[in-house]
């Protein structure tokens, strides 16, 4: 076994959006902070989209993103729920709730691309990629690390890793696994005219349609549904596909006109027994993937590490084992109970559940107090508040 190298105040396995992100929250309490990922940083940076809450705009503006978002970034000013043949409608508005907008939608490679260049300028923050963890041992004080070349030790250490977490597989944490039998397409489409900022969550039968408002007349496109049904639109050709989705969607954003390369990936929810074991702490899709109905996974994964980041701030970075903090759980919940909850509600072909999802929608549209608190929850403004 080759010798560790000098102990670190905080390893993090998984260099994505979370992992980068959280290394540089954490610059201010820990004076040694080691980023490992098996991936090259070329890796990471696919033409996918984020939807980002208000919180998480925030999160990303303190340590430095604000231009990115300004420049890059498409806020939506409101949110348009619907469901296909059926009355009913819910409308959430930035400016009935007094902000300028409920969160932006941003291609993912600006934010790796800003977060990369932060993070090589970063004095406190080593980087070990393309490096991959084999071997994980707690030896009370620290844990041992083992990647393909180098062994290093931390006081305590952070799975940023994804729903296939080589942290949680090496700790044995098992996880308890939903499986919707659907997944997800993905594409950026072309409209002949403006959005005007404002986002769409379509559902029908089974599945649903999200359009997210992008630069000029782009928006990005989520449709989820059974995976043998999107692998059939998959087959399409681009003029039957946007055929399709045009009978689908309706025209609220006029006619499509173009469509780019479609991403298809399986959706799940995945929760981990356990997120804390001695040293080692999971965050992210590592602790709990969910399904992408309500965009919260990754608003959730930085709603947590900035609850980590400000706990070992507020205790000046002290070496406690990992067992003396505890996340607030109120946003986890929420998120976790809202994208079920709309995954079973909407996927209920029945006359019986269609009568409550119409009946549901327009007591909801007219009920201020409920949309006034979906929308701060939707936004990451719950009052949370960490051990």
């Amino acid at each position: 076994m080759k010798t560790p190298i000098d102990l670190f105040d905080t390893a993090i396995v998984g260099g994505g959006m979370v992992g980068m992100t959280l290394a540089l929250m954490l610059q201010p309490s820990c004076r040694r902070i080691a980023l490992i990922d098996a991936t090259p940083i070329t890796a990471l940076a696919p033409n996918r989209f984020i939807a980002l809450n208000g919180s998480s705009c925030d999160l990303l503006k303190r340590i430095g993103l604000e231009d990115v978002l300004a420049t890059h970034g498409t806020g939506m000013k409101k949110i348009h729920v619907s469901c296909k043949d059926h009355f009913g409608s819910v409308h959430l508005s930035a400016d009935e709730m007094g902000y300028d907008a409920l969160g932006c939608v941003i291609p993912e490679k600006y934010i790796v691309h800003r977060l990369s260049a932060l993070l090589s300028d970063a004095q406190s923050i080593t980087l070990y990629r393309p490096e991959r963890l084999t071997a994980l041992q707690d030896v009370g004080d620290a844990v041992i690390l083992s990647t393909e070349s180098q062994v290093l030790r931390a006081k305590r250490v952070i799975g940023a890793d994804g729903t296939r977490s080589t942290v949680r597989d090496l700790l044995g944490i098992t996880t308890k696994t939903t499986h919707y039998h659907q997944s997800a397409l993905v594409a950026e489409l072309s409209l002949t005219r403006s959005h005007h900022s404002v986002a769409y969550e379509r559902f029908q039968a089974i599945g649903a349609i999200a359009m997210l408002p992008l630069k000029e007349k782009q928006v990005a496109m989520i449709w989820t549904g059974s995976t043998d049904a999107i692998n059939r639109l998959t087959a399409l050709d681009s003029t039957d596909f946007l055929k399709e989705l045009q009978m689908c969607f309706g025209y609220r954003l006029g006619r499509f006109q173009h469509s780019g390369h479609r991403l298809t990936y399986p959706l799940l929810m995945q929760h981990a027994s356990q997120q804390i074991k001695g040293r080692v702490l999971l965050v992210g899709n590592a602790a709990h993937t969910l399904h992408p109905i309500a965009a919260q996974g990754l608003n959730l994964a930085l709603r947590e590490i900035a609850q980590l980041s400000d706990y070992w701030l507020a205790h000046s970075g002290r070496d406690e084992a990992l067992d003396h903090f505890s996340f607030q759980t109120k946003q986890a919940d929420f998120s976790s109970k809202l994208s079920h909850g709309l995954t079973a509600l909407f996927s209920k072909p029945s006359r019986i559940f269609s009568g409550i999802r119409s009946v549901g929608l327009v007591s909801f549209d007219l009920c201020t107090f409920a949309k006034a608190y979906l929308t701060r929850s939707a936004m990451g403004y719950m009052q949370d508040t960490v051990k």
